[in-house]
């Protein structure tokens, strides 16, 4: 999104976002995701106190809700909060359709900086051996 504003609209707007995603509606909720994932670039500490909630949007029943989420979730990603947010990916690893599975591993991946048996444990989960080879 590229509004200039001042910078205590844009926490403003960005709170606004956050509290809809507590919204019922999944509508709303998505276009929320939607909307944080355009500004996380702008503000990355203001969308970051929302995490909490864009976490729970991982275990929304609407698989478009836990997408959008998911990509949020990798856009937050940075080194002070990277194993609490790969720990969350590989949750969602744990319950992703199989045909998404793949995609998501080569994702979280080359978040880790890890050890040879965290990767062959990616590599069972995901069942996607070019993708997650451990060399």
């Amino acid at each position: 999104m590229m509004i200039e504003s001042e910078t205590g609209l844009k926490i403003l707007a960005i709170n606004i976002l956050g509290r809809f995603l507590l919204n019922r509606d999944n509508n709303i909720r998505y276009v929320a995701l939607n909307s944080l994932s355009r500004v996380v670039n702008d503000d990355m500490s203001a969308v970051q106190r929302h995490r909490a909630t864009i976490l729970e949007c991982l275990k929304d029943p609407d698989v478009s809700i836990r997408q959008r989420a998911l990509e949020l979730t990798y856009q937050l990603v940075n080194s002070s909060n990277i194993q609490e947010l790969v720990r969350e990916m590989l949750n969602y690893l744990i319950v992703s359709a199989p045909e998404h599975k793949a995609a998501l591993c080569s994702r979280v991946q080359p978040l880790c900086h890890c050890p040879k048996f965290f990767l062959i444990l990616l590599k069972g989960l995901c069942c996607c051996e070019e993708v997650c080879s451990v060399t």
